[in-house]
């Protein structure tokens, strides 16, 4: 099979996510580093019908890969986020972590990455995929809202609350920025009346969504009106 597509990159040693190789070979300038990193990138390709060259180079820190794409075979962006979709972080993350190096301008590669670190718990990566990805296109609403909700996951609630607010500035239907800032400002002393306007705006935008109905059962709640919120409470039930 001719390859449709030929690209090169290269990588720093110091920039790979050592995590996705063997414990035993996580430190650079050695044999099994060496065998692991070409065994990692060679395997993904190889999955996604590719073929890669692997040359890493110990004095300058760098790994350089040249990548064949057979022809007809699926974006790789796409296969990881079909894997994402699937609940396969780990084989998703090792494609899009390749891929961030390949594609320093794509968008989707490090929301995606993004998201997928922070649902992980990676926290800082999430942070700094997240970042990268607003650097590319500072108005993806999307990637403002996962940096918020990653900041709500290290309890920064302060830089959380501000940066769903530039979320609504962008997008005022946004109903994840809705209901990602009505919950952090339930937990602020005195903000329960601004959380329920924001959290009902959720629940319009999203009527069958359990936690932005939960959320807003919570707010009312807080308010003081028990009615209403067990009313909200029901139709999470449901």
């Amino acid at each position: 099979m001719h390859s449709s597509h030929e690209s090169t990159f290269t990588i720093s040693v110091d920039d790979l996510d050592k995590s996705l190789l063997p414990k035993h070979a996580q430190v650079p300038n050695t044999d099994a580093f060496r065998d692991a990193v070409t065994d990692l990138i060679g395997s993904e390709y190889r999955q996604l019908g590719g073929r890669a060259r692997v040359v890493i180079d110990d004095n300058a820190g760098t790994i350089q890969v040249t990548w064949s794409q057979g022809a007809g075979e699926p974006d790789p962006l796409d296969v990881a986020i079909t894997k994402l979709e699937q609940g396969e972080y780990p084989e998703a993350v090792r494609i899009l972590e390749i891929l961030r190096f390949q594609r320093p301008q794509d968008l989707a590669v490090f929301y995606n990455l993004g998201m997928a670190m922070s649902d992980m718990g990676r926290l800082d990566l999430a942070l700094r995929h997240l970042g990268t990805a607003l650097k590319i296109a500072p108005d993806h609403t999307s990637s403002l809202v996962g940096l918020g909700v990653a900041l709500t996951r290290q309890e920064k609630q302060a830089e959380a609350i501000l940066t769903f607010r530039k979320a609504l500035e962008q997008d005022n239907d946004n109903p994840w920025a809705h209901r990602n800032l009505g919950a952090c400002l339930l937990k602020e002393e005195g903000k329960a009346e601004e959380a329920e306007r924001h959290l009902r705006r959720a629940v319009e935008l999203l009527p069958a969504d359990q936690q932005a109905l939960f959320g807003l059962g919570q707010a009312l709640l807080a308010l003081g009106r028990e009615q209403e919120a067990d009313g909200q409470f029901i139709k999470v039930i449901e």
